[in-house]
């Protein structure tokens, strides 16, 4: 067996440390880039984790330790979401697993027993009873999570939090105790926020037991939402109160309950539950917010239908958001638009935020701290259908830090993801903006581990745009993660993005599907590890361009940096020699891992130093690259859809014959055209009274297919349709015309040009595809129309109808104002070839002329070929002193077609002083 054959084995040894989402041979690869330097698999986990971390979260750990089981990890994370995306519970007990909680299946069933109630019960009175019940059995969880610390430490630490994620170009004392303020509680906001005060008072909170509060109101919701789903479904007495039409009315111990109806209603205040079953809807002032030691702990909203209105940017922790407590928001339907500061919209700190929209084109915009961000707990937003817009300013669309899970999750629809345009990031980049988004994590260096978060978008051409840092990519102790299955994507970056890991941190972006566009301006980026950490990125389908200042699959500062993409023509492109694509540099006594590989397509690297389509190559300290064809998987037979054989009406065929005939349809069009010829008589007077008027493409080439068949039927009706009222009808019987080749067309549709009933490039067009050669005494005058197109047209035709008398007046057009003519008439001038050279040879010396002398002499057909190319080599060469450098540069492409002018162009180069034409000069010597 061969050393590569060998290798193909091995990974069996290693197949735990790799996903089915890579293929064996892909496997293989990666272990043969690593095997040229003596490296295997095991060694990616040398030791990264060089300062203790009590807050270092398992998972991060574990992959820090393999950073080979990163794209298993985030795979088997994608397929649990797919199976809980309608179960949320179920979502929420996997992350808090995640976070190393451990909450088992029978701390669930625990939780439901305490509020098991009557599930036959779909009634007003059971959703009430079920909503109170719930809140009571989550405040019990709830006081055993604080039982260690006092109120007084508690205050002090709620006081402190919101100061944790806003920019530090705001002001720290607005942010500081700012609950405290609004609920009225006195604290002292004298004392000095330390993050080493925070975390020790996060330490004395009993995660777990707030985990079970948060999940208890979860469990509590879905039951509530199949009781709301029902009751749409009832008519009920109605009622007016202060937010309009409602069902039920209740000011309870911890605030508004209320059903609302169908009409529009306009929520403001301390509605703590609200389930609305329809109408265009507002809310307003804090909704959805679930604030322990302020008010209530647990707030819910359900909105079944309409396109719904959240505007609370005059609150903090709103729109789902958890702060000891947790805030739900469940939308159905609508296209809704939800507008929040810092600390909202799917936000949990110390607590649980989660948005779950079901249904429609959607609008998110919130400020720090937003979007799927969690903070020792979980901020989740879901987005099950339509194209949504996200954006926040920073910390936001998938963030996360201290034992935290920020998740957003977009399973459909073309979206838009914005994260910065409001804080500089000085003073590194003081005219860029920070973001730390779009699944990025981040610690706090050097006292604490960051968390995990994940950014998933299942469908759709989306757009991603962050500042520094984001994408999949993360920041001390942390996981950041960027997963988008299909689509043409674009992901747009300033640094430290798509898939970089920074500072003993793990970073990933996988993209399954699609032709995707990467650009990131500085590095780290693009499947980049810096300083003790691992990054990732892995694009498994589509032609894709990647450019960054760096490089992509780059172990920097003893890192590991992994580069895959599995298929496609690709474009590499970077600005730093000696760090491209693979490579890794020499820090702290020894080096670090990049690998690079790309396995299939034609690919194109700019800078082909060592990098080039179809080679293997080595650098720096262990970088390796591989750029390879993989034998392409044989395309899926497209499965023809067979045609409705049993139509008859030959509007019904007709429509069917001019579907577009490309996919599955192509059975279905040949069927129907074929039916056509069948019927001749008939199809032709369908098409010539309900069709020869059609702007359709599609229509027009169906009925081309009929003309061919039958021109001598066609053309009667043809001519007369050139006389048509409806201008559409006359253009194209001069199209048709043309296309069945009709001779005697040519002074026909001449009138109908003179008479004003076609334009001239038509009549031109229709001349060109009949191809007579005798039509030139008509096409040759519109070399010189007033309109620019006409003259393209004209100059085109005439090169297609290989007339030597068009010669004199495409030589003329070689003056024409307009470059688009004068290349159009020097393509046809070369189509006409040995006549156009003999014309040439014949004229005074132009440099017009060189470059059609340049391609024709390199393509001599009859004349005595040495001493043609030597006559006119010696035209050409007086042009190498022309004064103008557009004509020398001319001159130097022209001779460069010439192996026996090399030597010329060798001379003549030393005395050349223009930059462009010593480019051209040392690109044909090449």
């Amino acid at each position: 067996m061969s050393k590569f054959g060998l290798l193909l084995l091995s990974f069996l040894s290693v197949s735990l440390l790799f996903s089915q989402f890579l293929t064996e041979k892909e496997k293989a690869y990666l272990i043969k880039s690593l095997d040229v330097h003596g490296i295997t698999t095991e060694e990616l986990g040398f030791e990264k984790k060089w300062v203790p971390d009590s807050f270092l979260l398992n998972v991060v750990k574990d992959l820090m330790n393999d950073p080979l089981k990163a794209p298993c990890y985030l795979e088997t994370t994608i397929n649990q979401i797919e199976q809980h995306k309608d179960s949320v519970s179920g979502l929420v007990v996997l992350l808090n697993n995640n976070l190393d909680l451990k909450i088992s299946p029978q701390d669930v069933r625990e939780i439901k027993a305490k509020n098991k109630g009557n599930t036959s019960d779909t009634s007003i009175a059971e959703a009430v009873r079920l909503i109170k019940t719930t809140i009571q059995v989550g405040e019990y969880y709830l006081r055993r999570s604080i039982k260690n610390i006092t109120p007084e430490e508690l205050n002090k630490l709620v006081m402190m939090l919101p100061t944790l994620w806003i920019d530090e170009d705001d002001s720290l004392s607005k942010f500081k105790g700012v609950l405290h303020r609004e609920f009225g509680r006195e604290i002292d906001t004298g004392v000095k926020v330390e993050i080493e005060t925070i975390l020790q008072l996060v330490r004395k909170i009993d995660r777990k037991s707030l985990a079970l509060a948060c999940l208890t109101w979860v469990i509590g919701t879905e039951r509530v939402l199949v009781i709301a789903n029902e009751l749409k479904h009832n008519n009920f007495p109605v009622f007016e109160a202060d937010c309009g039409k409602v069902y039920y009315y209740e000011e309870t111990p911890w605030g508004k309950l209320v059903i609302g109806s169908e009409e529009n209603n306009r929520y403001e205040g301390d509605y703590t539950i609200v389930i609305d079953l329809g109408g265009n809807d507002s809310y307003r002032g804090r909704i959805g917010s679930g604030l322990g030691i302020f008010s209530q702990p647990f707030s819910l909203v359900i909105d079944c239908e309409g396109n719904d209105f959240y505007d609370t940017r005059d609150k903090l922790f709103s729109l789902g958001a958890g702060l000891l407590g947790c805030g739900i928001i469940v939308d159905q339907n609508g296209n809704d638009i939800y507008l929040g500061s810092h600390y909202s919209i799917a936000t949990g700190l110390l607590g649980l935020g989660l948005v779950w929209d079901q249904n429609g084109d959607d609008l998110y915009t919130a400020g720090c701290f937003s979007l799927g961000a969690g903070n020792w707990g979980i901020g989740m937003l879901l987005d099950n259908q339509g194209s949504d817009t996200y954006r926040g300013y920073e910390f936001s669309q998938a963030f996360s830090s201290s034992w935290g899970y920020g998740l957003l999750a977009d399973f459909e629809g073309n979206d838009l993801y914005y994260a910065g345009g409001r804080y500089l990031h000085t003073p590194l980049l003081p005219k860029d903006h920070r973001s730390l988004s779009q699944g990025f994590s981040i610690g706090f260096r050097p006292l604490a581990a960051g968390g995990i978060s994940l950014l998933y978008d299942k469908a759709g051409q989306d757009n991603y745009n962050v500042g520094a840092f984001g994408q999949g990519s993360s920041y001390w102790y942390s996981l950041g993660m960027l997963y988008d299955k299909a689509g043409n994507d674009f992901y747009n970056a300033t640094e430290y993005a798509q898939g970089a890991g920074i500072h003993l941190s793990v970073g990933i972006l996988l993209d399954e599907e699609g032709s995707d566009h990467y650009f990131s301006r500085l590095g780290p980026a693009q499947g980049e590890g810096h300083d003790l950490s691992v990054g990732i990125l892995i694009d498994k389908r589509g032609n894709d361009s990647y450019l960054t200042s760096g490089g992509q699959g780059v172990g920097l500062t003893n890192s590991v940096g992994i580069f895959l993409d599995a298929e496609g023509d690709d474009f590499y492109g970077s600005r730093e020699a000696g760090i491209r694509q693979g490579s890794a540099n020499w820090s702290r006594g020894f080096g670090g891992i990049g690998v690079f590989l790309d396995l299939g397509g034609n690919d194109i690297y700019p800078q082909e130093e060592i990098f080039s389509n179809n080679q293997y190559w080595t650098q720096t300290v262990f970088g390796s690259g591989i750029d390879t064809a993989l034998q392409m998987p044989a395309e899926e037979e497209i499965i023809q859809e067979e045609p409705d054989t049993t139509i008859s009406k030959i509007e019904e065929i007709f429509k069917m014959a001019a579907l577009w005939e490309v996919g599955n349809a192509r059975k279905k069009v040949k069927w129907a055209r074929e039916k056509l010829k069948e019927s001749p008589n008939e199809a032709i007077d369908y098409i010539f009274a309900n069709k020869i008027t059609t702007k359709d493409g599609l229509e027009l080439r169906a009925i081309e297919d009929l003309a061919k068949s039958y021109p001598d039927s066609f053309k009667p009706r043809l001519y007369q349709a050139l006389y048509h009222q409806d201008r559409w009808a006359r253009a194209n019987a001069a199209y048709l015309l043309g296309k069945i080749k009709v001779d005697d067309a040519q002074d026909s549709l001449y009138r109908a040009y003179r008479e004003k009933r076609i334009r001239a490039r038509t009549m031109i067009s229709a001349l060109e595809d009949i191809g007579d050669s005798s039509s030139f005494h008509i096409i040759y005058r519109f070399l010189s129309y007033p309109e620019e197109p006409t003259r393209i047209a004209a100059a085109r035709a005439l090169g297609k109808l290989k007339t030597p008398r068009a010669i004199p007046c495409l030589y003329r057009a070689l003056d024409d104002k307009y470059f688009t003519v004068r290349i159009a008439a020097e393509s046809a001038l070369v189509a006409l070839g040995d006549f156009t050279l003999r014309y040439l040879l014949n004229l005074r010396p132009n440099p017009k002329s060189i470059g059609i002398l340049g391609v024709l002499g390199v393509n001599l057909d009859s004349l005595s070929y040495q001493e043609t190319r030597t006559e006119i080599i010696n035209r050409i060469i007086p042009y190498l002193k022309h004064p103008k450098a557009a004509i020398r540069l001319k001159a130097v492409e022209a001779l460069g077609r010439f192996s026996e002018a090399k030597p010329t162009l060798e001379e003549n180069l030393a005395q050349e002083t223009d930059k462009f034409v010593i480019s051209k000069y040392r690109q044909v010597l090449k």
